[in-house]
């Protein structure tokens, strides 16, 4: 009975050893080869001046489009926040004056796609987080991976 207890949690051990190799290479792969984060953020530096403050959704973590670009800003996880006028002007106050959402890379979504039980999965674009509020906003640079928008006064 031990020996298969044993024989179980090893077992349980090498997948769960595996998955985490597999997530770690899926990183590094997206971090270091995809080609999308550097023509993000060159729309993004184009698009924008050093002194902008944008607020960003997707991009990926930890501010990624910020530091390849040298912008400050806040990551956000979609635009219904916005819609709260105190939450809005309190922004507005701080400075921030660009609305930057970008869709998921193509590489990782491909990525994504390769795992068991997900070919039929669809690439997540930034207009699903985009709410009626934003729509009239000045568009500065729109494509199907990244659209930049003025923030309103």
């Amino acid at each position: 009975m031990k020996i298969l207890i044993t024989g179980i949690c090893g077992f349980v051990g090498v997948v769960l050893s595996l998955a985490i190799i597999q997530g770690l290479i899926g990183m590094k792969v997206a971090s270091n080869f995809d080609p999308s984060a550097r023509r993000i953020a060159q729309i993004v530096e184009t698009n924008t001046q050093a002194g902008d403050k944008l607020l960003i959704q997707g991009g990926g973590w930890g501010g990624d489009i910020l530091i390849r670009t040298g912008r400050d800003g806040l990551s956000i996880w979609g635009t219904r926040f916005l819609e709260n006028e105190t939450d809005f002007r309190r922004l507005k106050e701080l400075g921030y004056n660009k609305l930057v959402m970008i869709s998921e890379s193509p590489l990782l979504h491909s990525l994504q796609v390769t795992n068991p039980g997900s070919a039929d999965r669809v690439r997540q674009s930034y207009s699903i987080k985009r709410t009626p509020f934003v729509e009239e906003w000045p568009v500065i640079h729109r494509d199907e991976d990244i659209i930049i928008q003025e923030i309103p006064n």
